[in-house]
């Protein structure tokens, strides 16, 4: 499984940085997310509009399809640390 892009993400670019296995890009106007996602939610963190989500924690959409994304109350600096330690990255 991968991270999940919310379909109100703006492509910003600011979770592409703090992505230790690059696993983000920006194609045209649309952030992407490949395989190489380990979920470790840093991106998570750093998204200023939380259009980035686990996908346990995908919300459901809306009526009108516009649900507005939430930022992953599960992700914590500790775990982000021990998955890092548990993957060498």
């Amino acid at each position: 499984m991968t991270i999940r892009i919310l379909d109100n993400c703006p492509a910003c670019g600011a979770c592409l940085m703090v992505c230790p296995v690059k696993a983000l890009a920006i194609s045209g106007s649309k952030l992407t997310v490949n395989e190489s996602c380990i979920e470790c939610g840093l991106c998570i963190q750093q998204c200023p509009v939380q259009q980035l989500v686990l996908p346990k924690d995908t919300p459901s959409p809306s009526p009108a399809g516009k649900g507005k994304g939430k930022r992953s109350e599960d992700i914590q600096a500790k775990e982000v640390k021990n998955n890092a330690k548990v993957t060498g990255v």
